[in-house]
């Protein structure tokens, strides 16, 4: 009975760990997000990227502050 149990600690600490997002691969990612954010609004401060774990899917918060949505045209 306290096999299991310790087995299922390490197993949620395990997927704990290769759930984690590096600082480098968040900076990235969010790098990528103001680009395309860019195109749509007039950004006022810093794009934050949250993933959050949980059952059995990923949680993917994006917040960025925009002072307007910029006009665009619809493609034909």
């Amino acid at each position: 009975m306290k096999s299991d149990i310790q087995t299922k600690r390490l197993g949620k600490i395990i997927e704990s760990d290769r759930l984690m997002l590096s600082a480098e691969a968040s900076g990235l990612i969010e790098y990528d997000l103001k680009n395309l954010l860019d195109n749509y609004f007039n950004l006022s401060g810093k794009v934050t990227l949250s993933v959050t774990a949980l059952k059995d899917c990923y949680l993917i918060t994006v917040s960025a502050p925009a002072s307007s949505i910029k006009t665009f045209g619809i493609v034909k």
